[in-house]
């Protein structure tokens, strides 16, 4: 047999098995396990850090918050008692001082000229009053202090229009002497929401910001019921009520 006669050699068909990759070796850049401790802990001092430093200025900024608050508080307490007391003592003073003093039955356009020039300083309280800086806790309040000033202000308008009528004679000067009594009923009006609404809710703002210790003023504008009496009118203006004739100014 010849060696060509030989069966050839068989070969397997099964695949060879991939090598498997080799993991690189470690390297001199790899963090050793006590540095990436060293770095977690820096980390978490850092965060600890940064909160700390977010609640100081958490505090900060809500305690100059709550000071500059309790500042409007205070300065809205003030103003409002600077214009009050000038309603008092430079508008309805003066005015029933005009009226009360003796000097009131004189000729009408001079009553009315006086009259007319304490609207103006009323009306001057008015735009004080509107342009006032107003904290969201005192609107209440502020609404109750401009209907005081408007009542105030408007009675003297009326008033004032109403004074040549009432110093005249006849039926006329009775019906315009009972409207200026009819408008001294502002006066008492103003006092009861200020007494009643506008010093009350100025307090109550002030206590639930835990300011205390302020005072806050009172206001009386009208000094007494008799002058809702037509008759009083009638006597302080030298004019004429209902059943009645000419007075001589009230004493």
């Amino acid at each position: 047999m010849s060696f060509f006669d030989d069966e050839p050699t068989q070969v397997s068909s099964s695949p060879r098995r991939p090598a498997e990759p080799r993991r690189p070796a470690p390297t001199g850049g790899d963090t050793p396990p006590g540095d990436r401790q060293s770095m977690r802990t820096r980390q978490a001092i850092a965060v600890g850090v940064g909160l700390v430093l977010l609640l100081i200025i958490i505090v900060g900024v809500k305690s100059c918050v709550s000071s500059a608050n309790e500042s409007a508080l205070k300065d809205y307490n003030r103003n409002v008692a600077a214009i009050i007391s000038d309603s008092d003592n430079q508008v309805s003073a003066p005015f029933f001082k005009l009226l009360g003093g003796g000097t009131a039955g004189g000729a009408a356009t001079d009553l009315q000229v006086q009259v007319n020039q304490i609207r103006l300083a009323a009306e001057e309280d008015v735009k004080r009053g509107n342009e006032l800086s107003v904290p969201s806790e005192m609107r209440d309040a502020q609404q109750n202090l401009m209907l005081v000033l408007d009542l105030r202000s408007g009675a003297l308008t009326k008033i004032a229009e109403l004074l040549p009528k009432a110093q005249g004679t006849g039926q006329a000067a009775e019906t315009a002497t009972s409207a200026i009594a009819g408008q001294m009923q502002a006066f008492l009006a103003s006092d009861v929401v200020y007494s009643q609404r506008t010093a009350p809710l100025i307090k109550q703002a002030l206590s639930q910001a835990g300011i205390d210790g302020l005072t806050v003023p009172t206001s009386q504008s009208l000094p007494g019921y008799t002058w809702l009496a037509p008759s009083t009118i009638a006597a302080a203006i030298g004019g004429q009520a209902a059943g009645t004739t000419s007075g001589a100014a009230a004493p």
